[in-house]
């Protein structure tokens, strides 16, 4: 496996591209699908329907793989973290709030991952200039969805489930990181987190929602987004994140949710015609912002070579 760099090269970029692409379209689809089926519905035919494509992706790397060297318990844990509490939050989370605002919530992710960071034992820098980045960031955010503003902000129950779902992907950053996923092959690794996130939301949809009497009502809309959002931002898209997590590690990774909501944003827009507020783009500079600062290589001087 090629060792993560700080930096990115032409490869990476373009993995981090598609994957902001992948993932920043799954909320239009989320989007539509929530407005005539169940949000726990949505999330188990998410990964349901994703789950047969991931099996025929992972074939190749599964025969050359010996059965103690797959890690069965880390990957039930990311499909927890990564799939299940985070997929039905946010789908909830979007029967309150337009798909633009969702993802800014979700921007909330490299600062949690952050915070969380020490307790699977990993050591995050600190000092003033990142504590500053996660307090921009966070601000950022908040201006964005303006949960306070009754009229035109986010609903507060929504942004407060949209926060718990970044939460939940902060933590299974962290836990991707302490438990070495990233040395699976990304198809394998993607597989074994779906596989273990169907067997807990199929059930939970049939017992919470009536998922058959849903999809029996929904419209043509919903049911075209459904499966977009389960191919192209599971089945497609978690391989890409598995690969971009080894090849140019998780610093960079959390790149991504800078990106997501700007394509979110035109996203709702065109499509679904949602309001973008003239104080959105103002927030999500400041996350851009607080991103950078978290990061610190723009703020690097350059040191003087010696001869």
């Amino acid at each position: 496996m090629p060792s993560a760099s700080s930096t990115l090269d032409g490869r990476a970029w373009v993995l981090l591209l598609t994957l902001a692409s992948l993932w920043g379209g799954s909320f239009l689809f989320v989007g539509v699908a929530v407005r005539e089926v169940g949000p726990v519905t949505v999330a188990a035919l998410r990964v349901g329907l994703a789950l047969p494509v991931l099996v025929l992706l992972a074939l190749p790397a599964l025969r050359r793989l010996r059965r103690r060297d797959l890690p069965i318990g880390a990957l039930i844990v990311m499909g927890l973290l990564n799939n299940v509490l985070p997929f039905a939050l946010t789908a909830w989370a979007q029967t309150r709030m337009t798909s633009g605002m969702a993802a800014t919530v979700n921007a909330t992710t490299p600062f949690l991952t952050i915070l969380v960071a020490p307790l699977f034992g990993l050591i995050e820098a600190r000092g003033r200039q990142r504590l500053g980045g996660i307090l921009c960031g966070i601000a950022g955010v908040a201006l964005a969805v303006r949960p306070w503003d009754g009229a035109a902000g986010a609903d507060p129950a929504g942004v407060a489930a949209g926060v718990l779902a970044a939460l939940s992907y902060a933590l299974a950053a962290a836990h991707a990181r302490r438990s070495g996923l990233g040395a699976l092959a990304p198809a394998v690794a993607a597989l074994g987190m779906v596989a273990a996130a169907t067997l807990v939301l199929v059930p939970a949809a049939m017992m919470i929602e009536t998922p058959v009497a849903d999809l029996a009502a929904a419209g043509s809309a919903a049911r075209i987004a459904i499966p977009a959002v389960a191919l192209i931002g599971t089945a497609a898209a978690y391989p890409v994140y598995f690969r971009l997590l080894a090849l140019a590690g998780p610093a960079n990774l959390l790149l991504v949710t800078l990106l997501m909501p700007m394509i979110a944003i035109l996203a709702g827009a065109v499509v679904l015609g949602e309001v973008v507020a003239p104080v959105m783009p103002v927030g999500l500079a400041l996350v851009a912002l607080g991103l950078a600062m978290v990061d610190g290589r723009l703020f690097q001087r350059k040191r003087p070579r010696h001869r």
